[in-house]
């Protein structure tokens, strides 16, 4: 994958582990800091966008913020907020070429989610010291606040504004243990050409199909667009991960408008003549197009009538579940509405990579009446199609939280995390990648409100792994 000239940026990281995998791979690294004059910043910028770089790891501190942050004014005169500033097109100019690249931003949870973060947490909670800490006392949240103090709000909050408007997604970390694992996760990922990699939990509705979906798309790219990708995988008793590796760097960066012409493909093969233009105009030959059409012509019919059936299957157990429910409580709803609302709710087939939510539900006249009801089933529903059913006080309420604060695409991520994570056969950096999307999903519910209660639930996301 590497060449003598290509290189891992790390930006105020790279511990000695990740520094040693790095050497051990034969791979260049490139070391650089943000504590640093503009200059540097724009060094940086550089570096970021050349195509020899294979990826970024940047840990951003307070200080880093502060500078993010920079554009806001002091609270007055006497109080400046920064020190040292930085033109605010520097900064976006930074931020826009690590969006541009493979990256892992790594941020201090008491940095991402400021003061209110420390709400709640058990003063005796033992997290890692920082190596500065040789007082010999113990090291508790308590004390990690103390010590560090706490971000000012503006800053916190301008900064992560940055961030997110320059397309990032930032991982939050509490231990340096956490940082290196996540680092080192990240960077075998780079040197394999990771395309993607899903958790399909199992029980989930179109499970099954939606792993063939995911076959007919690796046929797509080896027999139709002549990439080499590689599919690979494990399966627990829990669930079902899917990976694709390719052996090109470069198609790394193609998957995308390659799932978007898949998807195209397939809406067309009941079309041959269309379909098969389709392929032409993508530098198939007209003879090869007809076989290709041809054989992804019964490939599709068949995975549409099992999708059919599982359907019909999966809305026969909902409505006998939920009838059952209705008799036990002495609750009359008509048969045809349980059918017309679950019928409503069930999603007509799988996404390609996506996890769905049920279908929004037109309420129609008839259904007005019901809405206890049929709230209930749109819990029964997702469960349904969520898979795995989630056992536990804390995990239950997690998935509340996920239901209510999360929607769509970002939903159905945030789902399967928590079932990955709570699949204890999964290997581990799997696990804690899941930890830290929750708690960056937790942190982001706490600004909200309710913090108290999320932090009791980042620290039962911690005591699952002992981490």
């Amino acid at each position: 994958m590497s060449r003598n000239s290509d290189y891992f940026l790390l930006i105020d990281s790279g511990s000695e582990a990740v520094q040693s995998k790095l050497s051990t791979s034969g791979i260049h690294h490139i070391g650089k800091r943000l504590d640093s004059g503009e200059e540097n910043w724009k060094a940086i910028t550089r570096l970021a966008r050349s195509a020899n770089c294979l990826g970024v790891i940047a840990v951003f501190y307070e200080s880093t913020y502060g500078r993010f942050a920079s554009d806001l004014k002091p609270v007055s005169d006497e109080i400046p907020i920064f020190i040292r500033s930085i033109e605010q097109s520097v900064v976006d100019g930074l931020l826009s070429a690590l969006s541009a690249q493979p990256n892992l931003i790594l941020v201090h949870e008491a940095v991402l989610g400021g003061a209110a973060i420390h709400e709640g947490l058990d003063s005796e909670a033992e997290v890692e010291p920082p190596a500065s800490w040789n007082y010999g006392e113990e090291w508790s949240d308590k004390s990690a606040r103390d010590h560090f103090g706490d971000i000012d709000e503006r800053v916190r909050v301008r900064a992560n504004e940055r961030i997110a408007s320059a397309g990032m997604k930032v991982t939050p970390y509490k231990r340096n243990a956490e940082a290196s694992m996540l680092s080192l996760a990240f960077i075998e990922d780079q040197q394999s050409n990771l395309l993607f990699r899903l958790y399909v939990p199992a029980g989930r509705l179109f499970e099954n199909e939606s792993a063939e979906l995911l076959r007919l798309f690796h046929d797509w790219l080896a027999s139709v667009r002549g990439k080499n990708v590689r599919h690979g995988g494990y399966t627990t008793a829990r669930g079902r991960v899917i990976e694709f590796y390719a052996e090109d760097r470069a198609d790394t960066t193609e998957l995308q408008g390659e799932m978007q012409r898949f998807q195209e493909f397939l809406s067309l093969v009941e079309n041959p003549s269309e379909a098969a233009t389709l392929l032409i105009g993508l530098g198939v030959t007209p003879q090869r197009a007809g076989e290709i059409v041809s054989r992804y012509v019964v490939q599709a019919r068949r995975l549409q009538i099992d999708v059919r059936h599982e359907r019909e299957r999966r809305s026969l157990t909902i409505r006998q579940a939920l009838e059952s429910e209705l008799i036990e409580e002495v609750v009359d709803v008509p048969e045809e509405v349980i059918a017309e609302v679950v019928d409503q709710l069930l999603p007509d087939g799988p996404q390609l990579l996506a996890v769905r939510s049920p279908k929004p539900l037109v309420r129609s006249a008839s259904l007005v009446v019901y809405q206890q009801f049929i709230h209930h089933a749109e819990g029964v529903i997702a469960q349904n199609i969520a898979g795995n059913a989630i056992h536990g006080l804390q995990a239950s309420e997690l998935e509340t939280l996920i239901a209510n604060h999360a929607a769509g695409f970002e939903q159905g991520e945030l789902l399967n995390a928590l079932r990955e994570f709570l699949d204890s056969s999964a290997p581990q950096r799997g696990r804690l990648a899941a930890k830290q999307k929750l708690k960056g999903f937790l942190i982001s519910v706490g600004n909200k409100g309710g913090q108290l209660g999320v932090n009791l639930l980042q620290k039962w996301l911690e005591a699952q792994m002992g981490l």
